[in-house]
């Protein structure tokens, strides 16, 4: 980190202004970000893990099935369409990528992360009904949780769903946040911030309720006394919506909080390291994959930490194979819920 300092007014003395880390900083922790996402991705498919998890011997509901594929062919849709209007025409008309392209890219590197609240017991997990190729979650370092390769990760939906809700829908939160800003004049970033959360995490429920009432994803261990309709396949712990509101929240501010060049906190200084317009870009981008992996980075260790105060996996999910995807099974060697051991 850097920090500035200027002479207080008839003082002659030094005084902190602000600390910020400058745009290089955050660049290289992009970079170092990407890197180990690939390092996640090749080892994955270099050791042959990268393979479908089977539905298994029950047979899932047609209204689930129907769901998911529905799902996909309107991810597929506006997916198509966020990247024509947030990259393909600015590059036509400006031979650039805007702010908010870079964004949404930098968003899309976050996805390796999806499932990584996982990381000491499964609480979270996707039906195997989606067409998966498995996951690359147990080459994690340290990761607790067993069979991790066989988390059916939804990334054909799930991934574009990245664009599409965590990046787009900041668009309704930045919406409030202007609102409230030509009501009360003057208001605190705090206070901002905290309308962001609110909008947020009010989005996050309604939509998780519908999804998870749907099949797409389930919460088999949760806290029961936090919980939405415990003991069905689709109770909900209402404290994910306040966990994730956080950092989505965090991700509309950085989207809205920028000065009179369009940049966000973390790309300001970019065009001091170079004057070569393209190399700025880069520099741009993995400056935002920076911040971007953090806030979900820091949603993934709240909710890893917090599912660890989890209960049993409700018999409703765990006597489903195409909930359990080999995660566990009744009489293997991790039988369902699979807890951390003592």
């Amino acid at each position: 980190m850097t920090v500035r300092f200027e002479s207080e007014p008839g003082t002659g003395e030094k005084s902190p202004k602000t600390w910020r880390v400058p745009a290089t900083g955050w660049a290289v922790l992009g970079a170092l970000f990407i890197a180990f996402q690939l390092y996640l991705y090749t080892r994955w498919i270099a050791s042959g893990n990268a393979t479908p998890t089977p539905i298994g011997e029950d047979t899932p509901p047609s209204w689930m099935v129907i769901a998911v594929w529905v799902h996909i062919a309107i991810g597929v849709v506006l997916v198509i369409w966020m990247f024509n209007h947030f990259l393909v025409k600015p590059w036509r008309q400006y031979r650039t990528v805007t702010g908010d392209g870079l964004l949404m890219l930098a968003v899309l590197t976050t996805f390796w992360g999806d499932l990584a609240s996982n990381y000491l017991h499964y609480w979270v997990i996707y039906p195997t009904v989606w067409p998966n190729l498995g996951s690359w979650y147990n080459f994690i370092p340290g990761w607790q949780s067993p069979n991790g390769n066989l988390q059916p990760e939804a990334t054909v939906f799930f991934l574009p769903a990245y664009a599409i809700v965590m990046f787009g829908f900041t668009s309704i939160a930045i919406a409030a946040m202007r609102r409230a800003e030509r009501k009360w004049t003057g208001i605190s970033k705090l206070r901002l911030f905290l309308i962001a959360f609110g909008v947020l995490a009010g989005l996050d429920l309604v939509l998780e309720v519908v999804w998870v009432r749907l099949g797409l994803f389930v919460y088999p261990s949760t806290i029961e006394s936090l919980t939405l309709f415990p003991g069905h396949y689709y109770q909900f712990p209402v404290y994910e919506s306040i966990l994730w509101g956080a950092s989505w929240a965090g991700l509309a501010c950085l989207r809205y909080f920028k000065n009179d060049a369009g940049q966000t906190i973390v790309e300001r200084g970019a065009e001091r390291i170079t004057t070569n317009t393209r190399k700025q870009l880069i520099i741009r981008f993995l400056a935002l994959a920076a911040a971007a992996n953090i806030l979900l980075l820091a949603y993934n260790v709240e909710a890893a930490l917090v599912s660890t105060q989890s209960g049993d996996w409700i018999p409703e999910l765990s006597e489903k194979s195409y909930y359990r995807g080999g995660l566990c099974a009744p009489g293997a060697e991790y039988v369902c819920p699979p807890r951390l051991r003592n």
